[in-house]
């Protein structure tokens, strides 16, 4: 052990440290926030908090820089500092995040001719197995017949809510209600249990208790929702007892909760028994931790490719003139490379680009926006690429990807779930109540995203994708994209001339950001299968009014509700 080696893994974790104490703080803060239903507030910690991780990477990077020239970073024993790090974690409740912290610095210190996966964790050293904290993960409690009052109480209590609640009684009996409609199960089933995740999985203007109730052969997961009402006031506005719901509250394409855990791992294992189909990285990511569940995609993806033999090709979809859009078959997820300048508008570039996908990242994305994980310096074997992919590659991205030694190396590129383009989805044979209900929520997605202060751009059915589990419209193009208070929505003016309608210029000053509503009808109602269905649920969408309308709502700092579940479970006519 040499003193500058042990010096770098300590400067290291300190900068993990700092980095995981202010994740925790601005946690506590979110709770404080919601009980006092400052909304803006909270958006606004859930946006800056998205930099918290790469701020401190900076800060490390920095210290060590100063304290080391190029040459000295160069010769050290890159192997030796890992090994002094992993002697540093064992008192470490966040292991896991430690040593994808320590892989983040290591990397940008070294050139990538120095990658070594004997220098970073490319798997995980340090169990996160029967880690204990002052604070348990979750707490348990007995429950029968006679004492669902008294362990409601206590729940509240434990997850501070008790005295947050102005109409507690009626709360209280909401929940009586939700345990009386589950008495028979409890009978039946003889549960005999309770657990409750220790925190609050705070998002939006919502809160949520997550637990499962056991018998002695198996479990049952729930997650309890805490809303304010008409008049702002928490209540509990819906209870979701299945998977397949709690998988739509946790879904990539939400904005990450905010969750008091000193274990995360704890609470990532009681998440990942309730929806054990859901990736333990996208969980981690869900929560907050989406650096760790980049380290958990990679190791899953490199896996898989040791483990299969199919090959990535293009992507089904529309080809894009800013994005070429790889996939490998076996694989849930794309790979979204910037196209070469030469493909492009002039005033569209690399930086913009990026630009527009640290918007998505930053923002609510209030189950409408899909996540992305951004990769730098990956290698990929050539072999696993099908010959048309590789001359893609070559002609269409070759300031992003390069070829070395037998590998691909992509220099940037975004990974994002798979999804099928609505477009492609619209022209198959589906059964009209079907094709109704995605072209109804396609209308809503537009709404949803103008609620939350982002102006699609580009509209066009090729630019949504349908989510595999829950078919939900989701936005996944991002090159168009603005925020809507950047935007100047207008009416078309009345023309003095009556051939200026069949011209095809416009016939009207245009600025950067003018936006007429009027003309979506030329793109949006071209499919027979869109037409009448989109007017009917949407035709609101035409109209320069409600654009406006939600334009001065996000000026005024008005905040809407997203619910991360159907309207027909809700709990407000109780």
């Amino acid at each position: 052990m040499s003193a500058a080696s042990l010096k770098i893994a300590q400067t290291i974790l300190e900068g993990f440290k700092t980095h995981y104490r202010l994740f925790q703080s601005s946690t506590n803060e979110a709770l404080e926030l919601f009980t006092e239903k400052k909304w803006k507030d909270l958006q606004n910690l859930s946006t800056s908090r998205i930099s918290f991780y790469d701020n401190r990477v900076a800060e490390t990077f920095k210290t060590i820089q100063s304290q080391y020239n190029a040459g000295e970073l160069e010769s050290l024993k890159w192997d030796q500092i890992k090994k002094d790090y992993v002697g540093l974690l064992l008192d470490i409740e966040q292991p896991e995040l430690a040593e994808t912290f320590f892989n983040t610095v290591i990397c940008k210190l070294l050139d990538r001719k120095y990658f070594n996966n004997e220098y970073i964790f490319f798997r995980p050293t340090l169990s996160t197995e029967h880690i204990e904290s002052e604070k348990p993960t979750y707490y348990t409690y007995e429950i029968n017949s006679k004492n669902f009052l008294d362990v409601s109480h206590k729940i509240l209590h434990e997850l501070g809510l008790a005295n947050k609640l102005k109409h507690k009684r009626r709360n209280i009996r909401k929940v009586l209600l939700f345990l009386k409609s589950i008495n028979n199960q409890i009978r039946r089933k003889n549960l005999s249990q309770v657990q409750i995740i220790s925190s609050l999985f705070i998002r939006n203007k919502g809160a949520y208790l997550v637990g499962k109730f056991f018998n002695p052969e198996d479990f049952y997961p729930f997650a309890v929702a805490f809303t304010p009402n008409e008049d702002d006031d928490i209540e509990i506005d819906a209870i979701l007892t299945s998977q397949e719901q709690l998988r739509i509250l946790f879904n990539f394409s939400r904005a990450y909760f905010f969750v008091n855990a000193n274990v995360p791992s704890g609470v990532v294992e009681f998440l990942k028994e309730c929806m054990p189909n859901k990736p333990a990285g996208e969980i981690y990511s869900s929560i907050g931790l989406h650096k760790h569940g980049k380290t958990l995609f990679y190791r899953d993806f490199i896996k898989h490719l040791k483990n299969s033999k199919d090959l990535i090709i293009e992507a089904p979809g529309t080809i894009g003139l800013v994005m070429l859009v790889i996939t490998l078959p076996s694989y849930p997820y794309v790979f979204k490379i910037i196209r070469d300048d030469k493909n492009r508008r002039k005033d569209v570039t690399a930086e913009y680009i990026k630009g527009k996908y640290q918007l998505v990242k930053s923002h609510d994305r209030v189950g409408r926006l899909a996540d992305t994980m951004e990769f730098k310096e990956v290698a990929l074997p050539i072999e696993r690429f099908d010959k048309k992919t590789i001359e893609l590659l070559r002609t269409s991205a070759s300031e992003s990807t390069f070829i070395e030694k037998e590998m691909i190396i992509f220099k940037h590129v975004y990974i994002e779930r798979r999804m099928q383009p609505l477009n492609l989805y619209i022209n198959q044979e589906i059964i009209k109540d079907k094709l109704d209900r995605l072209i109804i929520d396609y209308g809503y997605a537009i709404k949803d995203l103008a609620s939350a202060n982002i102006f699609p751009g580009d509209m066009l059915s090729k630019n949504f994708g349908i989510t595999q589990n829950n078919q939900r419209i989701v936005f996944y193009d991002y090159d168009e994209i603005m925020l809507m208070t950047d935007c100047e929505f207008k009416k078309i003016p009345e023309s003095n001339n009556d051939l200026d309608e069949f011209s095809e210029d416009v016939w009207y000053p245009v600025g950067k950001n003018d936006v007429f509503p009027e003309n979506f009808t030329s793109f949006l109602m071209t499919n027979p299968k869109i037409k009448d269905i989109f007017r009917e649920h949407h035709n609101d969408l035409f109209d320069v009014k409600f654009w406006n309308g939600k334009k001065q709502s996000i000026i005024e700092n008005k905040v809407e509700s997203f619910f991360p579940y159907h309207e027909s479970i809700r709990l407000k006519n109780f």
